[in-house]
């Protein structure tokens, strides 16, 4: 069978066809996102140093625990912090071998124990929120930013038996 061919049609006028946009003109007073300033977190999509890593992997961890103890007024234990461990890493794509997420876990263990003995339960549960929020990179915080240098000078102190 042969199919006939389509004689020529007319265009749809633009009101009717659902492919196109109605025009708009371009007023920069309008846009409802800023431009880029010198001060805003821009996406870095450098893959991290692994001090980098082992900090940020810290933070995260310290984050959880203060979250889980404020919260609900229990720690994680080390396993369970070096399965948090893997699974933060496997989202970012990152690995890290059991020995070295364990070290970890313990040392998030550590300060976040600290931090929680040295705060109010309010307190505690102000810094445990601001740390969850600051795993978002586009959330800048001076209490995250803190906690984050702590994390370094903790790491500092008690360096990877490895290297």
């Amino acid at each position: 069978m042969k199919y006939k061919p389509v004689p020529d049609r007319q265009p749809a006028p633009a009101e009717y066809c659902l492919c196109t946009k109605p025009e708009r003109k371009s007023n920069k007073a309008t846009r409802r996102w800023p431009a880029a300033t010198p001060d805003m977190r821009v996406r870095d999509d450098t893959p991290p140093t692994p001090r980098g890593l082992a900090v940020a992997l810290l933070f995260a961890l310290a984050a959880h625990r203060l979250h889980g103890y404020c919260e609900h007024g229990h720690w994680l234990n080390d396993a369970q912090g070096a399965s948090l461990a893997a699974d933060w890493l496997a989202r970012a794509k990152n690995a890290l071998p059991l020995a070295e997420r364990r070290r970890l876990s313990a040392l998030s263990d550590q300060l976040a124990r600290q931090i929680a003995g040295s705060l109010s339960r309010e307190a505690g549960l102000y810094a445990a929120h601001e740390m969850m929020e600051a795993l978002d990179p586009n959330y800048h915080s001076e209490l995250a930013q803190t906690m984050l240098a702590e994390c370094e000078k903790l790491l500092d102190d008690k360096p990877c038996p490895s290297g």
